[in-house]
């Protein structure tokens, strides 16, 4: 009888609120520095796996090369198969793509006992994350929890990073539509841009680290860069509301209901305190 290990792992959404990107030559130094928030709804990986006279993996996106590259150098060959249980949209601004890589990985070494710590897992997510440009900065910070700033790129143990303590509170989501991540960091005139007005946010945020202050830097970042559609960005333009954009998303996220847009899709999150972990 063939046995089947399972393993099971969960990440929270996480929402940037503004960013500058630095592309260099070696991956685990590459990322973004800005400041973001993690949310309650986020996904789970479920990982089933079995011997195998070949290594097969059967998982969606760049979870695939996470685990290809998890497992290149065992000694025996495994079948595995990846599911998802998504709480929150893809390629709108919430993470998705490196909440899919570090829990497939964590469920998949939870599953074979692999003996590698927290830092080895989400360094294999970060070097595929930057390198297929679906992120830059989410795996770090969705392994924390909480309120992040990015204060230096890369991936765990190069990168430095500090959290605004706060309590969980709810926070309120308008999704229009996606964009691509990858169009938007491979530009140098976008990335001049914003990294200028990301530089300029992020010290703002240092003198005065809070919520509020965050939201404002954030929607200050989305005016300057002009980085959503019109609707979105004069709603930002015209509100007294706490609200600010996803990055890189064309999704509104408020501190308060707002009556005044027609999204695709709306939906209710808590800041998440708790990061990723093995269920």
């Amino acid at each position: 009888m063939i046995k089947k290990m399972k393993g099971k792992a969960w990440a929270p959404g996480h929402i940037t609120g503004f960013f500058e990107v630095y592309i260099k030559d070696d991956l685990i130094n590459s990322g973004s520095r800005g400041a973001g928030i993690n949310v309650n709804k986020g996904v789970k990986a479920t990982a089933e796996v079995i011997e195998s006279s070949n290594d097969k993996v059967k998982a969606p996106g760049i979870s695939r090369y996470a685990i290809e590259n998890l497992i290149k150098d065992l000694d025996k060959d495994f079948e595995i198969k990846i599911e998802f249980e998504k709480k929150i949209p893809e390629r709108c601004g919430f993470g998705c793509s490196g909440a899919e890589a570090i829990t497939s990985l964590l469920a998949v070494k939870d599953a074979l006992g692999l003996h590698l710590t927290q830092n080895q897992i989400v360094g294999i997510a970060h070097r595929i994350e930057v390198k297929k440009r679906t992120g830059l900065g989410d795996v770090v910070p969705q392994t924390q929890g909480g309120v992040v700033i990015r204060k230096k790129e890369g991936g765990p143990t190069v990168s430095e990073i500090d959290r605004i303590p706060v309590k969980e509170k709810e926070l309120f989501f308008y999704v229009f539509g996606p964009i691509e991540t990858s169009e938007v960091i491979s530009s140098e005139k976008k990335v001049t841009k914003i990294n200028k007005a990301g530089r300029e946010k992020r010290k703002k945020l240092l003198e005065e680290p809070s919520l509020e202050n965050l939201f404002e830097c954030s929607r200050e970042f989305a005016l300057e860069t002009k980085l959503g559609n019109e609707e979105t960005l004069m709603f930002l333009r015209e509100t007294e509301k706490k609200a600010a954009l996803t990055m890189l998303g064309d999704s509104v996220v408020s501190l308060e209901p707002i009556d005044e847009l027609e999204p695709k899709k709306s939906f209710k999150a808590k800041i998440s305190n708790e990061g990723l972990r093995i269920l």
